[in-house]
Formats: structure tokens, C-alpha cells, sequence
């Protein structure tokens, strides 16, 4: 009798066992969006598995899409509002119909890396980095990578339609266009002429053209990463600066030759003024604050004179917490849909999410002192001046693929050191 008890026992745990291991492997495996209900920062709600079916994997309309104006192309995107599936699978996709001399203009996805497969015909293609410009005409056989929150760009160089499929890291990609952010809201000409040199009257006629036209924005996405470092076994990893840094970080210094000096930055004073901006700004980074590595954080000083700008920018790898100290700025960010500004003092904390262009300026009749934080331990700082006059990228396809006149750049490019 005992016998018999025991094994209905160990056949109910096993039938619990069984039933556990099928659930949990359903849900590893997909979480199919039930778009029925909100979406939230890692994704939408996960439909019920027994109304899922094949249809839900797969995107039957990944043919030649709506005209996008003033620009003229023709676009298709398969993310999670229209292809539940890939909900929480980190990917989606695009594809791009392009006449003769059509373009896909300056844009940045802030929240995905994106995968372009050439399709048909010939594109200038390329990105922007703060030290260089990464271009190359690509064919069909050609596939190019464009890293998260670089601003880049497409040209139809051929002589006939092109045609391109493009992947990206996430399942609802931001799409951020630079004409859009800039010229598309009711940011002030004075301020957008104050944080990118731009002249107003350059403003004004873009302004004329893209005011009150939404295009296509997949909502912003919040991703949470999970770090690939040792934390979960070390406390710390502060950075050997005599190796090679590499993606993860800094290699680990020896144990033995750590100090609390290496946990403490103690020049965090006014920096040398950058012109022609007129603010100063110290940075704390793992570069010299070297028990920051991999910890995901770092830290900056800004003092700005009067009427001072820190000029339009983002930080592609990392959002920025920002604490007045002293003064008064005029400061905001953009999306593709909304602008956000607002004039802050001493007591007041802002925060710019990861990858969206943002700005200060010096509203005060003070010198202005902010300390900002990092979520990264080596922000990137990407001025957008800098982006597009300040290299060899040509006048030609920074008018074609930014609207603004060939004087404008000329004058911009000759301000900023660039050429082409």
C-alpha cells in the first residue's frame, strides 16, 4: 500500500513538473502582443497562447508603402503595432521603395542598430560620428550596419528604383527625422537658431515647408538591458587604462593596486570654455575616473557664461540627469511628435531620455552651473553642428538629405572647420 502511495505521488510530481516546464517554455519562447491592451516600457502584454496562431509570426504586406512627403520615398514597417509577434523579440522591420534622386534623409533610430539588405539598384549610404563619416555606395549582394543613435542617411545614386529591406535591434523602432525634430513644432526659431547656428531665415523656410506635417513615428521604446559584465561576482572592475578598451568596457585592474583614489574624481571644477558655444564643461568619465568601468554611470560639470548654448546634441548610448546648481537655463528635448522645454533654477532635477537631440541655453543674467549624471560609463557626445560641418561629408548630400541651402552649409562648414 505504501508502494502504491508513493508512486501516485512521484506520478503527480511528475505531471506538475511536466505541466510547469510546458508553461514556462511557452512563455521563454514568445510573448505574441495582445494589442488590445496598453503598452508598456519592455512591451506589450502577451495575448493568450490559445488564441495565437501562425498568422500572428508572419507579415503578409511587406510590399511597396505609403509616400512619405516632402521626401518622397516609400515605406513599409512591420513592427509590433502591426506584427504582434515580434513583441519582446528585440527586432522588426522596413522596406524602402526609392525613385531616382529620392533620398531617406537624415534620421536616427535612438533605441535600435539598424541592418540594411540592398534589394535592387544602387544607394549612397552612410552615418555620422563626431571624429568621421562612414560612406559607401552599396548594390544589390551589399548589407550595411548602422549603429544605434547615429544620425545617417540614404540617396538613390542609380539610375533606376531602389529597393531596400532593413532589420532593426528592437520591436518598435523610434524613427527620429532631423528636418521633423527641428522644423515640424513649435520650438522657437530663436532657440533652434541659437542651438544650431543656423540662420533664422534657413529656419523659416523649413519651417514653411515641414510645419504641421506628422510623419511616421513608431512610439518610443524603453529597453532595459541587463548587463554582460562580472558585477553579479565582483563588486568592481575599475579600468586597466595601459590595455585597450573594448565594448564592455575597460579590462580589470590588479586588485592589488586599487586605491580609493581610483573611486574618487577630484577635479570636478570649470573646464576650459568651448568656443564658439561659450560654455565650459568637465567630464568624469572611465577615461579618468577610472572606478566607474562598467558601472554603468558617469558624471560632467557645465558652467556656462552669459547667453552661453550648449548647441543641439545627443548622447546615443546613454540618458542625462541633469541638476541646476546656479542660474537659469532655457532647456528641452525633442521627439519626433513633441517638443519638451522648460526654464529651470537651483532645485530643479531634468532628465533627457537616451538618444533624442537636446539642448541649454543660458536664460539667466547669471553664469549658469549645472552637475549632470550619465547612464553610461563613456557617454558619447554627438554635437549635431559638428555632424554636418565639421567633416568631409559633401555640401551636395547634406543638402539633399538635411532641405537646408547650399550657402547655409558653406557658411556653417566654413565656421566649423569642414569640408567638401
Amino acid at each position: 500500500m505504501k508502494m502504491i502511495h508513493n508512486i501516485i505521488l512521484f506520478l503527480c510530481a511528475l505531471l506538475l513538473y511536466t505541466t510547469c516546464v510546458s508553461s514556462s517554455s511557452s512563455v521563454k519562447d514568445f510573448c505574441v502582443a495582445d494589442l488590445t491592451l496598453p503598452n508598456n516600457p519592455s512591451g506589450y502584454p502577451c495575448k493568450s497562447a490559445s488564441v495565437v496562431t501562425v498568422n500572428d509570426f508572419v507579415f503578409s504586406n511587406f510590399v511597396p508603402g505609403n509616400t512619405i512627403t516632402p521626401f518622397n520615398v516609400e515605406a513599409t514597417f512591420a513592427s509590433v503595432t502591426n506584427f504582434p509577434g515580434v513583441n519582446g523579440l528585440g527586432i522588426s522591420a522596413a522596406r524602402v521603395d526609392m525613385n531616382m534622386n529620392e533620398s531617406v534623409p537624415m534620421h536616427t533610430h535612438s533605441d535600435a542598430t539598424e541592418l540594411l539588405f540592398m534589394i535592387q539598384a544602387q544607394l549612397i549610404s552612410g552615418f555620422i560620428t563626431p571624429t568621421d563619416v562612414f560612406v559607401k555606395t552599396i548594390s544589390p549582394g551589399d548589407v550595411m550596419v548602422f549603429p544605434q543613435g547615429l544620425l545617417h542617411f540614404q540617396v538613390n545614386s542609380g539610375p533606376g528604383k531602389a529597393i531596400a529591406f532593413s532589420a532593426y535591434t528592437s520591436s518598435n523602432p523610434s524613427l527620429q527625422i532631423l528636418d521633423d525634430l527641428l522644423f515640424s513644432n513649435n520650438l522657437s526659431t530663436s532657440l533652434i537658431s541659437q542651438t544650431t547656428f543656423l540662420d533664422s531665415s534657413q529656419i523659416r523656410k523649413l519651417k514653411a515647408l515641414f510645419g504641421g506635417t506628422v510623419f511616421f513615428c513608431a512610439l518610443l521604446s524603453y529597453t532595459s538591458y541587463v548587463s554582460s559584465s562580472s558585477s553579479s561576482v565582483k563588486d568592481f572592475c575599475v579600468a586597466d587604462l595601459t590595455l585597450p578598451n573594448n565594448p564592455s568596457g575597460y579590462p580589470c585592474k590588479s586588485p592589488s593596486l586599487v586605491t580609493v583614489n581610483d573611486f574618487v574624481f577630484s577635479n570636478f571644477v570649470p573646464g576650459k570654455t568651448i568656443t564658439p558655444f561659450n560654455f565650459a564643461l568637465t567630464i568624469a568619465s572611465v577615461t579618468n575616473f577610472p572606478g566607474i568601468n562598467g558601472l554603468g554611470i558617469s558624471a560632467a560639470r557645465l558652467d556656462m557664461n552669459i547667453n552661453g548654448t550648449v548647441p543641439m546634441h545627443i548622447h546615443p548610448d546613454a540618458t542625462e540627469l541633469l541638476f541646476m546648481i546656479q542660474g537659469q537655463i532655457t532647456t528641452g528635448f525633442i521627439t519626433p511628435t513633441d517638443v519638451f522645454v522648460k526654464t529651470i533654477s537651483p532645485g530643479d532635477v531634468m532628465v533627457y531620455p537616451q538618444g533624442l537631440l537636446h539642448f541649454v541655453v543660458n536664460s539667466g543674467p547669471e553664469k549658469a552651473i549645472a552637475f549632470i549624471a550619465y547612464t553610461s560609463s563613456n557617454p558619447n557626445l554627438h554635437i549635431l553642428d559638428h555632424l554636418l560641418f565639421a567633416n568631409n561629408l559633401s555640401t551636395s548630400l547634406i543638402s539633399q538629405t538635411t532641405f537646408l541651402d547650399s550657402s547655409q552649409i558653406g557658411k556653417l562648414k566654413a565656421q566649423f572647420g569642414g569640408t567638401g
